[in-house]
């Protein structure tokens, strides 16, 4: 046999070859899960009882519920032409405005205000604040907020307000409060606008009432230190109102009427005497009535006294009516002159005496008059104040009428007291830990597995590292490998004749004669595995050699019973190989070279041209040569004893080594030039091993890693 080295390309195969398959990643997930059972169990079994614990320390919850009705602002119901799409849309941004009103800050805090939740030792030792002394209105309203719910009722103007408390009566009397400030808060955005301009209207009142009866005491003060007696007052022609008439005033008015009628019954008497020298004064009438008379007697006479003699009766008693009738009216005259004598003095008399009086109420006049300019000025300003005050006190009535509405709100019902509590519900909670326990447990297993640790599915590592996968090894449940390589058609025997079979499709020669196995760390299963393939190709009648090259920690002497006083590290060291440096033990079929005394440096040992040397001696006299190798990290064995064989085999443990720890394995051998068959996962769970791994997962994956390398077995 000869080794070549020659460029080799890596994707030229010399084999069969079969096409590597994925795992559907749901599939994937149900075998995690179930490889994880019992953490998940352990999970929503916690889970679970923390729902128990959290519902037996959950105080109780009471929750009242009070419904009213909005109904729709409709100033013209039986208009039908306004229900309408836009109608209707109104209506709903009407309806969310109250909803969303329901659930406003500032209800809130009318709320709290009218029931005074602040000074409510109720409300206080249900949420805890009996001992914070004043408590802030706005954390008051935050709770309120908190545990208020508005429920419209769907497709319908109705509306549940519903509150959740510790208090079952404190619940109810906070959803009936809710309700009810509703309501009024809704009376108030409607006639807010008559509401406050009533109240200033009001308090305009009150300031011109206080200004009206200030102004009319003054008026009187003034009237009574003047002595001004009114008697009412007028308008001027202008139509703005005049000062009130005093009495002097009317006194004054009434002389100056009588002082007029006084002057002309003076004229009238001058004139009758005037008349009475002319004689024709007659104040009675008597002497036209005396003279008709007696023109009538004289007629009469003349008359009969051409008839009848002197002496005749007649005409004796016609001379004596004549002269009865001539003595009368002068008698009539006499005295009609002496009554006009007596009228002129009368009346001159009267008219003085009027005009005395006039003359005096003149200056009491003139008095009055300078004192009524002011007194006008305080008449004027009752006057205004009395004005002004019945002016806004019809405006206020008419308010008032304005204001009173209908509200297009009402209470449907009252919130009872809820006789029990609706929090916290036992199943609902358990269910509700549950879930959250399956969501926790399916968070933590994933997080588990995409975290970086160890290979824990074997075909992983095909995908990830994209070296083929040889085989899968079970773990044992009962630390006796020996025993179960001893036995056919045992798990262990099965899964490494897997490997093995693996292995001789790697080379159109079959199996390849050198190969070293080695791993990341100590204790992966490399030198079970190096046993276990060893023993398999000498049972197939194969001679084989078990090198065992960790001179720095063998784990050799596990499996097989030698003696190590002479080994690799003398042979390496100058030491002549000859038969005392192989073993044949009893129990195996195959040779055993062990690694001998640890020297101080066994990686000079295998830089050196003895063990490439020792390797070409023994390829002549075994067909299979199989190297158990030290570990890789931290060291540089395996290294070197990877750029003498064909190739190298990586042992991984399942779930043990992190994946970048592998990963830096795999640089650390393909940097050195070493060519890596693959990988063999071992100890494996049951689990992973019914997931669909099995013994012949590896079969195909190809040829393995190498960098610019081709072996060619001749």
């Amino acid at each position: 046999m000869q080794i070549a080295q020659n460029s080799f390309d890596a994707n030229q195969s010399v084999g069969p070859h079969v096409e590597q398959t994925s795992v559907n990643p749901l599939e994937h997930y149900i075998y995690v899960a179930q490889r994880n059972w019992k953490v998940i169990a352990a999970i929503m079994l916690g889970a679970t009882l923390l729902g128990v614990i959290v519902t037996l320390l959950t105080t109780p919850q009471y929750r009242a519920e009070a419904r009213i009705e909005i109904s729709r602002l409709d100033s013209n119901v039986t208009n039908v032409e306004a229900l309408d799409e836009g109608a209707s849309a109104g209506d709903t941004a009407y309806l969310q405005t109250q909803y969303e009103l329901l659930e406003a800050r500032s209800l809130a805090e009318r709320v709290g205000r009218a029931a005074r939740l602040d000074k409510n030792p109720t409300f206080l030792a249900a949420y805890e604040l009996q001992d914070r002394g004043d408590i802030p209105m706005r954390n008051i309203v935050n709770i309120l907020l908190r545990d208020a719910e508005i429920e419209p009722v769907v497709a319908s103007n109705l509306v549940d307000i519903q509150y959740k408390s510790p208090d079952a009566d404190l619940s109810a009397k906070i959803a009936n409060t809710w309700a009810a400030q509703f309501l009024e808060a809704n009376l108030d955005r409607r006639f807010g606008a008559n509401i406050q301009a009533r109240e200033f209207i009001a308090e305009r009142l009150e300031e011109v009432q206080r200004d009206l009866e200030k102004s009319e005491r003054a008026l009187i003060t003034y009237a009574n230190d003047k002595q001004l007696i009114t008697l009412g007052g007028g308008n001027d022609a202008a139509g703005s109102t005049t000062a009130s008439r005093t009495l002097v005033t009317d006194e004054l008015e009434a002389l100056s009427s009588q002082l007029a009628e006084a002057t002309a019954a003076r004229i009238a008497a001058e004139a009758a005497r005037s008349n009475s020298q002319a004689g024709g004064a007659d104040t009675r009438g008597l002497l036209a009535s005396f003279r008709r008379e007696l023109t009538q007697a004289e007629a009469e006479l003349a008359k009969q006294s051409a008839v009848l003699g002197p002496e005749h009766p007649t005409i004796i008693a016609l001379r004596s009516q004549i002269s009865t009738l001539s003595q009368a009216i002068a008698d009539e005259r006499r005295r009609s002159v002496s009554e006009v004598r007596e009228n002129i003095s009368t009346a001159q008399i009267n008219e003085r005496a009027l005009r005395s009086r006039i003359e005096g109420l003149k200056g009491q006049y003139l008095g009055e008059q300078r004192a009524g300019v002011q007194y006008a000025i305080l008449d004027r300003e009752v006057r205004t104040n009395r004005e002004l005050y019945d002016a806004l006190l019809q405006q206020y009535k008419n308010l008032g009428a304005a204001g009173v509405g209908r509200n297009n709100m009402s209470i449907v019902d009252l919130a009872e007291i809820p006789r029990s509590s609706i929090e916290p519900n036992l199943i609902s909670n358990m269910l509700l830990f549950l879930a959250l326990g399956v969501v926790f447990a399916g968070v933590t297993i994933v997080g588990a597995e995409n975290i970086d640790r160890g290979f824990q599915d074997p075909d992983t590592i095909a995908q990830e590292l994209s070296i083929p996968l040889l085989g899968a090894i079970p773990l044992l449940k009962e630390d006796k490998p020996i025993e179960e390589l001893g036995i056919k058609h045992s798990d262990l025997y099965e899964a490494y004749t897997t490997v093995r079979s693996n292995l001789s499709l790697l080379t159109s020669a079959g199996m390849p004669s050198t190969m070293m196995l080695t791993s990341s760390r100590a204790a992966e299963g490399k030198s079970l595995t190096a046993f276990a393939l060893s023993k398999i190709t000498a049972d197939q009648k194969l001679r084989t050699l078990l090198i065992d090259s960790d001179m720095r920690d063998s784990g050799m002497h596990k499996y097989i019973t030698v003696e190590n006083t002479k080994g690799l590290s003398g042979l390496l060291a100058g030491a002549q190989l000859d038969e005392s440096f192989i073993h044949r033990p009893s129990e195996v079929a195959f040779d055993v070279m062990t690694a001998g005394r640890m020297p101080p440096n066994a990686a000079e040992l295998l830089s050196g041209p003895a063990f490439k040397n020792l390797i070409e001696q023994l390829r002549e006299k075994y067909d299979h040569i199989i190297i158990d190798g030290p570990p890789v990290l931290g060291l540089a064995d395996a290294q070197e004893i990877g750029r003498i064989v064909e190739g190298t085999i990586l042992v991984v443990e399942a779930g043990a080594s992190k994946r970048r720890t592998i990963k830096q394995t795999v640089a650390r051998l393909e940097r050195a030039g070493t060519r890596i068959f693959g990988t063999v996962m071992t100890k494996v769970p049951e689990t992973d091993m019914a997931y669909g791994y099995g013994y012949g997962t590896a079969y195909g994956y190809g040829y393995g890693r190498e960098r610019n390398k081709k072996i060619v077995m001749e």
